[in-house]
């Protein structure tokens, strides 16, 4: 917990099925119940349905904009919704590697993207 919020980091798969699109909405609603920490896109699909890393982070951005046109709505219902400021994707905040978590249980050391820098810079 940080405070009275948990902290939160959300990495999504967004780009591959429209449900990706609905879940962050959705997570994005109850953004005042969390600290969002950071919002990261992975690659989508599995390595051998899409034959290349599919990464979307310009949907989270396309999503972050429209909660920006009705914050001041939101923030009058609870002033603990974080700006659009807040939850703003660096240009390069995307993971371009294909499901890591096989590279690691595999032995093999990934690299390391903006995404992981971005993770590991949140103290």
């Amino acid at each position: 917990m940080y405070g009275d919020r948990s902290r939160l980091i959300v990495l999504t798969d967004i780009g591959g099925d429209p449900d990706d699109e609905q879940s962050l909405v959705r997570r994005l609603t109850y953004a005042n119940e969390f600290d969002i920490e950071g919002l990261a896109a992975s690659a989508s699909g599995t390595p051998d349905e899409l034959g290349c890393a599919v990464t979307r982070p310009d949907l989270i951005r396309e999503i972050v904009a429209a909660c920006g046109e009705v914050h001041a709505s939101l923030r009058a219902h609870d002033p603990a919704y974080p700006s659009p400021d807040a939850l703003a994707v660096p240009r390069d905040a995307s993971g371009t590697e294909i499901h890591a978590i096989l590279e690691v249980a595999a032995g093999d050391d990934p690299p390391l993207t903006s995404c992981r820098r971005a993770v590991i810079r949140v103290e």
